[in-house]
């Protein structure tokens, strides 16, 4: 490696140990791709424990890691050699590389962040240049179910998008009953949900909710960029960033 190693001030320290953990399906994903990638060929081996594999799962703890493991295994996507101790040493199966390819294929395919929102005049200038914009510098597009035209239920169209759809920012801001029911939606589909509200409206945040590290934000250009670090920092660099690889 060239270079100077990267320095992390406090406050970077600060904003990492706030991030969101994945979802356990966005974890196990997240390791079986970090494999394959390590693996190229059909018959190489890999320490499962290495920690930089551990790492792309978030794994906190050799105990969190052989969760993991087992559970990929279980699924048939590892095969373990039964002489090894801890996570032990392997390799990917057929059906686990299998698995590895549709994972890349279904997420290079979905550039689409869907936006939910309240629809209203007073936060046309946050949409415009907060959330939009966010979106977009993280590599994504942006997408509102008002914008397209369609003769189906709008139930139906905003079910349609949010499977589509690579996440979910649902920005709370007026604490729309529509907004919710979206990220809650998002969420039982295993699907990252970026959460945002103006500051002046977080006391009204329900408690269901405060869980979660939602995006404080009081003016669009500091909601963009907010948003953009959050995303990349939770799901990577978009597709549509001219910076992507």
């Amino acid at each position: 490696m060239s270079g100077n190693p990267p320095r992390l001030s406090e406050e970077d320290i600060k904003k990492l140990a706030a991030l969101p953990m994945p979802s356990f399906n966005e974890r196990v994903e997240a390791y079986l791709l970090a494999l394959a990638d390590k693996t190229p060929a059909l018959d190489d081996k890999v320490i499962f424990n290495e920690p930089a594999l551990a790492a792309t799962a978030y794994c906190r703890s050799g105990v969190e890691l052989k969760v993991i493991v087992d559970y990929l295994e279980g699924e048939n996507f590892l095969t373990i050699n039964p002489l090894t101790i801890g996570a032990g040493v392997g390799q990917i199966s057929p059906k686990g590389r299998m698995r590895a390819e549709e994972l890349r294929s279904r997420r290079a395919a979905s550039s689409q962040g869907f936006l939910a929102m309240w629809f209203s005049d007073e936060m046309e200038s946050a949409r415009r240049e907060g959330l939009e914009v966010g979106i977009r510098e993280a590599g994504y597009k942006p997408h509102r179910v008002d914008d397209e035209h369609h003769i189906d239920q709008i139930d139906d169209r905003i079910i349609a998008d949010i499977r589509r759809s690579r996440f979910v920012v649902a920005d709370l801001t007026g604490h729309r009953a529509g907004v919710y029911y979206e990220a809650g939606f998002a969420r039982g589909l295993d699907k990252p949900v970026f959460y945002t509200c103006r500051d002046d409206q977080k006391d009204g945040i329900h408690f269901d909710i405060r869980q979660f590290n939602c995006i404080m934000w009081t003016e669009p250009a500091q909601l963009a960029k907010l948003l953009q670090d959050r995303i990349e920092a939770v799901i990577g660099l978009g597709p549509e960033s001219v910076t992507a690889p």
